[in-house]
């Protein structure tokens, strides 16, 4: 299950979802991007979030990573000969480079300019040549880094987002990816949402997940993102029991620790207590959301009525009719208002004094 899921749940301006899209690797927060575009597409709600992840993205993005500091420091000739952690790390990045070389070259020396002719060729041939453009891609970013990986894509004009999926599926489908690419690049994305056992199981002649193996070249790329959905809403719904499970763990917790420290266990009363408040706080959320909403019509009513009186040639006979056609549905409105002030005055029968509870 990808680390990113319990985030799609949570607020865009909650601390929570910020924190966690900050500790996310950038491969995860690519595919969390990918999933909110997605749910926006089909259920709305997420712009909040998505601004969120592309604005992280972003800044990461125009950051220097330690391995180009390192580079930098190392080309500035500051590093000083007794500092090993910088060595140690110049050594960790040469080794990368090394690695990148023998995995994604094309057997030519490292040339900047070059690999993004290359990048921008295969960019454009990126249904065809997703595993060069992924190779290509990837030798880059580890040669330059990320910061200079960007700038280059942004002067070539090269769709990151693209250059990113083909980064991600060539890193995830692994040694699968030649087997796999006749998929089209379009379900091989959607075979990022598997897990690196169940793609390998695929592979191999296997079901993917609990879809049979030949079912998946037959279907449509409409009819695997459905099956991908169900995947996702049945991990969310493993993941709602698991945090109800927490939940009620919790409240255990809470229990055993004061009975610890009063030294005795909560009454009957006390825990019916606790559970009311509990109630009341969901509720007072729900009931001045309402309130809030009704607030909000009853500004557009008065715009409405506004917009009526300044509108060019009226008469206030013409007025006088408009509004008086409809009046009578104003009847009880001032007596609705009163007994909702009332309930919140008088909240509880015990406390007819006058005072809000």
């Amino acid at each position: 299950m990808a680390k990113y899921k319990g985030l799609l749940t949570i607020p865009a301006t909650d601390l929570n979802f910020i924190g966690g899209i900050q500790r996310l690797k950038d491969s995860d927060l690519n595919n969390m991007l990918g999933d909110l575009n997605e749910l926006e597409e089909s259920e709305g709600g997420q712009k909040g979030r998505i601004k969120a992840v592309e604005k992280e993205l972003k800044n990461r993005n125009g950051n220097d990573n330690g391995a180009e500091k390192f580079v930098k420091e190392r080309k500035a000739n500051v590093i000083a000969p007794n500092d090993k952690k910088s060595l140690v790390a110049m050594e960790k990045m040469a080794a990368d480079i090394e690695k990148a070389r023998e995995l994604y070259g094309d057997g030519e020396p490292f040339d900047e300019e070059r690999v993004l002719d290359c990048i921008a060729f295969k960019a454009e041939q990126s249904s065809s040549s997703l595993n060069s453009l992924a190779k290509y891609c990837l030798w880059l970013k580890a040669e330059v880094g990320h910061g200079r990986f960007m700038d280059g894509l942004k002067r070539r004009n090269i769709n990151y987002y693209a250059a990113n999926w083909a980064m991600l599926i060539y890193e995830k489908l692994g040694s699968n990816f030649a087997t796999l690419q006749n998929l089209g690049s379009s379900k091989a994305r959607y075979l990022t949402y598997f897990s690196k056992e169940e793609i390998d199981k695929y592979a191999e002649g296997g079901p993917l997940g609990n879809i049979p193996h030949d079912d998946v070249s037959e279907m449509t790329v409409r009819e695997l993102e459905a099956e991908v959905r169900k995947l996702r809403e049945k991990t969310k719904r493993l993941e709602d029991v698991s945090k109800e499970k927490i939940r009620q763990k919790d409240e255990q917790i809470t229990s055993l620790e004061l009975e610890i420290k009063t030294g005795c266990p909560l009454t009957e009363k006390e825990k019916k207590e606790k559970a009311a408040q509990k109630i009341l706080t969901e509720l007072k959320t729900e009931l001045f959301a309402n309130i809030n909403l009704a607030r909000g019509h009853f500004k557009t009513a008065l715009r409405i009525i506004a917009t009526a009186r300044q509108l060019e040639g009226v008469t206030f006979p013409m007025l006088k009719n408009w509004a008086d056609a409809e009046y009578f549905e104003l009847e009880g409105f001032n007596e609705l208002f009163e007994q909702l002030d009332n309930e919140l005055v008088y909240i509880h029968v015990d406390k007819g004094d006058g005072k809000r509870a």
